[in-house]
């Protein structure tokens, strides 16, 4: 059972201090798309999955792939890189890159949609104090979907305000 800083307590079954702020961590997921490294936090990933081929909608936007079935329910797949402008690595295509893309089923703020990445990396523990202001990553599209920056093992990455993505990629009738 995983203990949380609000529910901290020990084995021997007395309760700890809650950590100091600078101490309490938050798990991302960490994932590229195009030549950026992004993050959003674990707890609004339902799912890691392989790309599938969408269904496309008539006359959606060009940010969304398509619907693909998730479960019992057709689940909306938008491209993060045509959402936040995002270009290309700029590195040659490894064989097998296309097998390492993956759609990262989020929800937030009731929404539920899948995020199409060129990579995803996994779970990553950060410490509250690690979270910078957004400074570095910059884009007209991106910028307002951020929430901070971190530094990773593969970089820079910039922490997504899932529940502002989603209501602004709504397609709206």
């Amino acid at each position: 059972m995983a203990v949380t800083d609000n529910e901290a307590v020990a084995d021997s079954g007395q309760a700890r201090e809650p950590r100091p702020a600078d101490e309490r961590r938050s798990s991302l997921v960490v994932f590229r798309v195009g030549a950026t490294w992004l993050a959003c936090l674990a707890e609004a990933v339902e799912a890691i999955v392989e790309v599938q081929a969408p269904t496309p909608v008539p006359l959606a936007p060009a940010h969304v792939a398509g619907l693909v079935g998730f479960g019992e329910r057709a689940l909306a797949v938008l491209h993060l890189s045509r959402l936040l402008g995002l270009t290309a690595s700029g590195e040659e295509p490894v064989e097998g890159d296309l097998a390492l893309r993956r759609t990262l089923v989020v929800r937030a703020a009731g929404m539920q949609a899948g995020l199409i990445c060129d990579r995803a990396v996994g779970v990553l523990e950060v410490r509250a104090a690690h979270f910078q202001a957004p400074s570095v990553l910059q884009g007209p599209r991106l910028v307002p979907f951020l929430k901070a920056e971190v530094q990773t093992p593969h970089g820079l990455a910039g922490v997504l305000d899932l529940e502002a993505l989603l209501a602004s990629a709504r397609v709206k009738a």
